[in-house]
């Protein structure tokens, strides 16, 4: 098992900081993004709203686009973009940003996923930086119960950054995951979360585990998380910095 750049087919069994005035930036991509997707055809504007969980709340049932202002974003609490959000299996997020250099998302969630995604049953992440501080693992992507066919989706220009215990993507029953020109990294705690207490060194920038080995849950699903699902994953354009014992891991 192994990653490359080119593109690889596999199968396995807040607060905003930032000195940009972006409400004309985003008022463009606004127009743009609603209607682009009719799966997340509702576009709101992050910051109409005093949190980016409170802006994902604001989303019908079916969910939407939520656009990311140029600046920081700190998350001291897991995202909550599951199927719980709505109580909805056919909850749909597109979160996107100004860019991977112009937004970033960092990740302060005490050992709890940063963003999670379980049971979600499409989603789409773009143009954004995801950074760690004291999360497990940056993105939970799981099933549950509730909906028998896992989650799917892809990250598109995304930069991953940061010490991650477990991963910066942990996939455990997620169906379909693809990665459009990304860079996955988990780097080493010397350089990042070397102050945060409990803090272990990362093992991997991507973990696939459908029997969910490391036994991550969803904080907002009661059903549990992982198990019983096949993977599909494709990567294109990607690039890959991690510093700890492996670049990726799956455990089949």
């Amino acid at each position: 098992f192994f990653f490359s750049s080119r593109r690889r087919h596999t199968r396995l069994q807040g607060d905003w900081s930032s000195d940009v005035c972006s409400s004309d930036l985003l008022s463009a991509a606004v127009a743009s993004a609603a209607g682009s997707d009719a799966k997340t055809s509702v576009a709101l504007n992050a910051t109409d709203y005093p949190s980016l969980q409170s802006a994902v709340d604001a989303l019908p049932d079916g969910g939407g686009t939520i656009l990311l202002p140029p600046g920081e974003l700190k998350l001291e609490k897991t995202l909550n973009l599951s199927y719980a959000a709505k109580n909805n299996p056919q909850f749909c997020v597109n979160l996107r940003g100004a860019g991977k250099l112009a937004t970033k998302i960092l990740l302060d969630t005490k050992g709890q996923p940063g963003i999670d995604f379980t049971g979600n049953s499409y989603w789409k992440v773009s143009d954004l930086h995801i950074m760690n501080r004291s999360a497990n693992v940056g993105v939970l992507l799981a099933r549950t119960p509730a909906n028998g066919r896992g989650c799917s989706g892809e990250f598109n220009n995304v930069f991953f950054s940061g010490c991650y215990p477990i991963a910066a993507v942990y996939m455990t029953g997620a169906e379909c995951c693809r990665f459009w020109n990304c860079h996955l990294g988990n780097q080493l705690k010397k350089w990042y979360n070397k102050d945060v207490p409990g803090m272990t060194e990362g093992e991997a920038a991507v973990m696939i585990s459908p029997a969910n080995v490391r036994n991550i849950q969803s904080p907002y699903c009661k059903e549990g998380t992982g198990g019983g699902s096949n993977t599909e994953f494709d990567f294109e354009g990607c690039t890959f910095g991690n510093e700890g014992p492996e670049i990726g891991r799956a455990h089949v």
